[in-house]
């Protein structure tokens, strides 16, 4: 369980398991986003919302440390800037057998 710490609240959030749950989800449905992962609904049901989740990225929550997603070249650098990373791959992709490869290796970087 992880600490998130907002403006004016803090909260507890399973991180590493949302973030593969997310991503194992995306791998089963390559033609959807991460917006439109049903996991969100009980995010919320918990009273946390989409909102307080940065980028709608498990992740991200955790990239003022250090990311604790290996992405592609064995680095953890920032996701979106670096055209060889996994994400980055897997929001450029254009077929759904890409977008599924990329997102099962998203699902399974976490170190």
């Amino acid at each position: 369980m992880s600490i998130i710490r907002r403006k004016h609240r803090k909260f507890s959030l399973p991180l590493k398991e949302n973030h593969i749950a997310l991503w194992t989800w995306l791998a089963k449905h390559p033609e959807k986003t991460k917006d439109e992962w049903p996991g969100w609904e009980t995010i919320e049901s918990l009273g946390y919302g989409c909102p307080e989740i940065e980028s709608l990225c498990f992740a991200y929550e955790l990239c003022n440390r250090s990311c604790p997603v290996v992405f592609g070249d064995g680095i953890r650098h920032h996701c979106v800037d670096n055209a060889k990373s996994f994400y980055r791959k897997w929001l450029d992709a254009d077929n759904p057998k890409d977008r599924t490869k990329y997102a099962l290796l998203i699902a399974n970087g976490w170190r």
